[in-house]
């Protein structure tokens, strides 16, 4: 998999998803992405706007907030072996991934689909840079 039609950008950290605080640094986001281009008719954008609603509570939702709110994971937590990593490459940013593409009549934008859309890789991020997400999808970053 190749990612190059989609934003990567950082996820903000947060305490709780429900929170003040939680909802700022998501406005946060949504504008800095405005200015680097992603349409508010685009896939990632409803994705923004589902994160930043306050709709998404609940046990299916609770995993996607606790690695949003971390802002990192350690690879162990992802595939449960990864003692022979240094620490450097062990430690693994999280990052948003938002498509370009625009939404289709009908589109409903799910826990399952986010977690396809919240990314793992090193930074700062090369070409080539390997990424897995939440959701399990593999690929590579393409820039």
């Amino acid at each position: 998999m190749t990612i190059s039609s989609s934003m990567a950008t950082t996820a903000p950290s947060s305490s709780t998803h429900g929170g003040a605080t939680g909802k700022l640094q998501l406005q946060s986001l949504k504008a800095a992405v405005q200015v680097m281009g992603l349409d508010n008719s685009s896939v990632g954008w409803l994705i923004l706007e589902k994160l930043v609603s306050g709709e998404v509570g609940g046990p299916e939702w609770d995993p996607i907030w606790q690695v949003i709110a971390s802002g990192q994971v350690r690879c162990q937590n992802l595939f449960g072996h990864c003692e022979s990593l240094p620490e450097s490459i062990s430690l693994l940013q999280v990052a948003l991934l938002l498509p370009t593409e625009k939404v289709s009549a009908g589109f409903i934008v799910t826990p399952d689909f986010v977690r396809d859309h919240i990314g793992f890789c090193n930074v700062p991020v090369k070409d080539m840079t390997a990424l897995v997400t939440l959701g399990g999808l593999r690929g590579i970053i393409d820039e």
